[in-house]
């Protein structure tokens, strides 16, 4: 389990610590209400959950092409390699400009 996926755990605990309060908070002659908490606690605690990994493998696709692109060449790899010849002979160098 990578970083990312304990951070989603995470949080969806304490989103259902802090539903659990509010559930706590409420009297018990108010059982729409604790209901109502209870639900919003297990369908948040799941959408968290699904988005988080969503995200978590998106970031790590992400990590894997960025790792791809920056990997070098392996040694079982041939690259084409065009090599110019340049004259060396002083007829073909520039010539300096003269003062009038």
């Amino acid at each position: 389990m990578n970083g990312f996926r304990v951070g989603v755990w995470i949080t969806v605990v304490l989103w259902l610590l802090l539903c659990l309060r509010f559930w706590l908070l409420v009297g018990r002659r108010n059982p729409g209400q604790r209901h109502l908490i209870a639900i919003g606690a297990g369908l948040g605690g799941a959408m968290i959950y699904l988005l988080g990994g969503v995200f978590s493998d998106q970031i790590q696709s992400l990590q894997k092409e960025r790792e791809a692109r920056s990997a070098p060449a392996s040694s079982g790899e041939v690259e084409a390699v065009r090599i110019h010849a340049v004259s060396t002979d002083s007829a073909s160098k520039p010539k300096a400009p003269t003062a009038p």
